[in-house]
This record gives C-alpha cells, structure tokens and sequence, in this order.
C-alpha cells in the first residue's frame, strides 16, 4: 500500500497520513540498511549516504517533501 503511494507518479504527499505513512517507510529503510551494515561489517553511515544517493537517482519515484512540522 505505501509502495504503491510511492510508486504512482503525479501525486504528492499533503495529508499528515500520507506524510507519516513515508517517514514510516524511511524508517523501515533505515532499520534494513543499519542490519545490512552489520552483516557487511562497515559503517551504517556509509551505506545510509550509498543508499539514499540511489533512491534520489530513481526517476521513478515522485519528489516528496515532509512537513517540518511533523518531525
């Protein structure tokens, strides 16, 4: 479902469920990428840097924004 929101082009994010439904998301990333470092031995920060440069140079993906506010 949160995928599917991402992935579907000409939307954006405007309503607080949306918005916590991404940083979930992020969240969720984050997690996968701090295990994953563990398993490769190098630090988290490195790949989270690796990581979110790849998902910024997905054309695919819509340029959400999150609200100062809710964080």
């Amino acid at each position: 479902m949160i995928i599917a929101s991402l992935s579907s082009s000409g939307t954006n994010a405007t309503s607080p469920v949306d918005q916590i439904q991404l940083l979930i998301l992020l969240l969720i990333v984050t997690l996968i990428v701090a295990l994953l470092s563990r398993r490769l031995r190098v630090p988290y920060t490195l790949l989270l840097v690796i990581v979110g440069f790849v998902v910024g140079l997905m054309p695919f993906l819509p340029h959400e924004h999150i609200d100062p506010n809710l964080v």
